[in-house]
């Protein structure tokens, strides 16, 4: 899943000029406790996977789960967000802005 994420005020010297980059991000460094905790009826990543539609070992062979139309309604009621790209895009966003704060 390809998700655009923009960069903190001050960080954009990183992409060296580069409009376009693409990483392979993991999940649980961005979907973490605290996130969870701030932005969703749960208190952890593993508490969300355990009430939604799939199992944990279903999402881990098939991570195209995530984009289904179940999920993303499963998100929406229980988080702040319409979708899981949504969800992911604020994950990385904010942990990025966190970094740019720790760094002042």
């Amino acid at each position: 899943m390809a998700i655009e994420v923009s960069l903190p005020m001050g960080m954009d010297f990183l992409l060296k000029g580069h409009n376009n980059v693409q990483l392979e991000l993991r999940i649980g460094d961005y979907l973490t406790d605290d996130f969870f905790k701030t932005y969703t009826n749960f208190d952890s990543f593993g508490e969300f996977i355990y009430f939604s539609p799939y199992t944990d070992e279903e999402l881990t062979a098939n991570s195209k789960l995530f984009e289904t139309y179940d999920m993303n309604r499963y998100i929406e009621l229980t988080t702040q967000f319409h979708s899981y790209a949504e969800m992911f895009k604020v994950a990385v966003e904010s942990a990025l802005e966190n970094m740019v704060e720790r760094a002042d």
